[in-house]
Parts: C-alpha cells; sequence; structure tokens
C-alpha cells in the first residue's frame, strides 16, 4: 500500500504545475466561447459553456486546492468533447492543450490523455493545422511504437507530412518516419526503401545539420532493410554532415556504424566508430545515447582482448552514469553481462 501511494503521489502536480495548466485551460476556454459566438448572433448559447466559462475561477481554486487530477481531467475531456460535437474552429487548439494539460496532471499513457491527442490530431488534419498535427502526431506515434502498432507510426507520419511543403524539414522527417514504419511491414518494405531514397534526393541543397539527421534515418531504413552496404554508405554520409554537429546524430551515426563495421569483420573501422559514439555519448550528456554506446564500446574492447581498457572504459561509465536516474539499472546490466572478469 505504500508503494502504491507513493506511485500515485509522483502523478500528483505541484500548486505551480496546476496553475501553469490551468492558465492554458482558462485561454482555451475564452478561444472556444468567442468561436462559438461566431457561429450566429442569434443563436442561443450552447449547452455547457457558459457554466464552465463564469464557474471558471472557483473551480479552478478548489483543483488546485485539492491537488486531485480526477474532476480536473473530466472538465478538461468534456471541454475538448465539447468542441468537436460543436464543429469548432478552436477544436485542434483547444483538444491539444487539453492533452497537454491531462499529460501533465495523469501522465502520457493514462487512456484519457491519448485519446485526447488522438483527437487533437484528428482536428489538426482536418483543419490542416500542420504546427498542431506535429505536435499531436508525436504523442500518436509513441502510442504506437509502444503497441508495435507500425501501420499506425506510419499513417501519422504520413498525414502529417501533407500537411507541410514537400521539401520542408518537418515534411522531410515525417516522410522518413513513414518509411522507418513500413519498413518493419513486410508487404511495404519496398516502399520505404522508395521514401527514403525520394526524400534523400530532395534535400541535397537543405542545410548540413538538417541532412545529417535525414542520411541517419535514411540508413536506419536501409538496416531494416537488411541492406548493410548501403547502411555503411548513408552512415558515413551523416557522419560527414554533422562534423559541425548536431552531437546527438553524430554520436547515433556513429553507434550504428560501428556496429555494423564490427558485424562485417572490419576491427579498425569499428573500434574508430565505436569509440566515437563512446566520447560523443560522455561529453553530451545524452544518456539515452550513453546507454547504447557505453555497453558497446566496452563489449568491443573486451571482444579485442583489451581487458583493461574495457575495465577501465566500465569503471569511468559508471562514475559518469550514477548522477543520473539510469545508474542503478547500468550497473545491474554490467554485472550480468561482465559480471566479476570487469567489474
Amino acid at each position: 500500500m505504500a508503494r502504491e501511494a507513493l506511485l500515485l503521489g509522483e502523478h500528483l502536480p505541484s500548486d505551480d504545475e496546476l496553475r501553469a495548466t490551468f492558465v492554458e485551460l482558462e485561454t482555451s476556454l475564452t478561444l472556444l466561447n468567442a468561436s462559438l459566438s461566431a457561429i450566429g448572433a442569434n443563436a442561443a448559447p450552447p449547452p455547457l459553456v457558459a457554466p464552465l466559462v463564469e464557474g471558471l475561477e472557483s473551480r479552478l481554486a478548489e483543483l488546485v486546492d485539492k491537488a486531485d487530477p480526477g474532476p480536473a481531467v473530466e472538465l478538461l475531456v468534456r471541454l475538448a468533447t465539447l468542441t468537436i460535437t460543436r464543429k469548432s474552429p478552436g477544436s485542434a487548439a483547444v483538444c491539444a492543450v487539453a492533452a497537454s494539460a491531462v499529460s501533465t496532471l495523469q501522465g502520457p499513457t493514462h487512456p484519457s490523455a491519448q485519446q485526447l491527442w488522438r483527437q487533437a490530431l484528428d482536428a489538426a488534419v482536418q483543419q490542416r493545422d500542420g504546427a498542431r498535427a506535429w505536435v499531436a502526431g508525436k504523442h500518436v506515434q509513441a502510442e504506437g511504437v509502444l503497441r508495435a502498432d507500425w501501420a499506425l507510426v506510419a499513417l501519422v507520419a504520413h498525414q502529417v507530412a501533407d500537411l507541410h511543403p514537400e521539401e520542408s524539414e518537418r515534411a522531410q522527417l515525417a516522410r522518413l518516419e513513414e518509411a522507418l514504419a513500413l519498413a518493419r511491414i513486410s508487404k511495404h518494405r519496398e516502399m520505404a526503401g522508395r521514401i527514403a531514397a525520394h526524400v534523400l534526393n530532395g534535400a541535397q541543397r537543405a542545410p548540413a545539420a538538417h541532412q545529417a539527421r535525414l542520411w541517419l534515418m535514411a540508413a536506419q531504413v536501409s538496416e531494416l532493410l537488411g541492406e548493410d552496404t548501403e547502411a555503411i554508405h548513408r552512415l558515413r554520409a551523416a557522419l560527414e554532415h554533422s562534423q559541425g554537429g548536431p552531437a546527438d546524430v553524430m554520436g547515433r551515426a556513429a553507434l550504428h556504424l560501428g556496429r555494423l563495421e564490427a558485424a562485417a569483420g572490419h576491427k579498425h573501422q569499428a573500434r574508430q566508430a565505436l569509440e566515437l559514439a563512446w566520447r560523443v555519448a560522455g561529453t553530451t550528456g545524452d544518456w539515452g545515447l550513453f546507454s547504447a554506446a557505453a555497453p558497446a564500446w566496452i563489449e568491443h574492447l573486451r571482444a579485442l582482448g583489451e581487458v583493461d581498457a574495457a575495465r577501465e572504459a566500465l569503471q569511468r561509465a559508471v562514475t559518469l552514469i550514477d548522477t543520473t536516474p539510469y545508474g542503478a539499472e547500468f550497473r545491474a546490466e554490467a554485472q550480468r553481462r561482465w559480471g566479476a572478469e570487469l567489474t
């Protein structure tokens, strides 16, 4: 029971978070009221709208005092539902704010939050609102990834891309997200390859940093398709274009390249790439990258028989990551993989 209470407490927002959330809510209510009033000057006020607006201040004060997310979530869901049923021009904006607020109050995987993000995406697509579709789409895609629903991930990426100019950065990134999802669906793998090639061909004049990210994503498509030679070519291009940044692209490109070079038996090239990934991860504070790059580098040194260097790298890795939430998990994994040999 104590642990359950602790976990529940972790989801409750602070007073400041609640106040910030409801400042956004108040703005959305104002927008909703204005948009519904514009439907017709002689139309009667829609049910629930007037009570929501008139009772907003007292209701918010009560919610903040109680720090109870339940009533707030109910209010937000009702608000979003009302904008959709009334076909309000501001429905995408209201649904997005409501989804963001419920994600803050209950966590991004709460069913109400997921439902609101899907509604926000649908409304944004219908209203040709590319900016809000981009944000809402990320949340819907995250839900799809958790369920391994790659068809959903691909569909959302396709919808978002269609809302932006073909050669814009967001359109190109969304197309490659679509390709990455399609590459995981057997009947669409060929299409995934065509999309990746088309995006790269159309991005030749894009800034180097953007090209670097596109090359990395296209390389991951090649990896999923089993085209290792093409993947290596694209990863080298990603590294070349990322020399001036962004560091996260450089680190991930080096990690993927090192793994492929090692699998191909290219020890020298693998060592260079994996060491680069290790160094980038250790200096940028990108702990997601670090959690993948550090074990890959340590394992590579161990495979080469350089046990002392592997042990030193492990000690440095533990020192760096122990200050983060990933520390305990990393230590446990290191013990499981290498045991007394290195630890």
